[in-house]
């Protein structure tokens, strides 16, 4: 299990930690996580989502300069909770989410 811990603006209000089983994914697989959210005391929020963005980058080579482009290919929003207060100590939130077949499918 892989956990990325992200703090929220520097610890003062908690942190998240994002929980997944590995961190390389392929096409047309599914992700299955959890994310843990932690807080020192209530928040209000617009809500809760997980976001999966896919870049593809493209290196040349032009004139002995190496040049990269980013472009983003896909960009998906899975809502965990809606707008509320959010209560103070430790929330689970269990989501899955299924990538895209192939590169076509972006």
């Amino acid at each position: 299990m892989i956990s990325l811990v992200i703090p929220m603006l520097g610890f003062l209000k908690g942190s998240i930690d994002l929980q997944l089983p590995k961190v390389d994914y392929t096409f047309g697989e599914t992700i299955e996580g959890t994310l843990v959210l932690r807080l020192k005391k209530p928040v209000k929020a617009s809500g809760l989502c997980v976001q999966l963005v896919g870049e593809r980058r493209q290196t040349r080579l032009m004139g002995g300069r190496r040049s990269t482009r980013i472009e983003k290919v896909y960009d998906f929003k899975f809502n965990l909770d809606n707008e509320k207060t959010f209560a103070a100590g430790e929330q689970s939130y269990s989501f899955t989410l299924k990538l895209p077949k192939n590169s076509a499918d972006f």
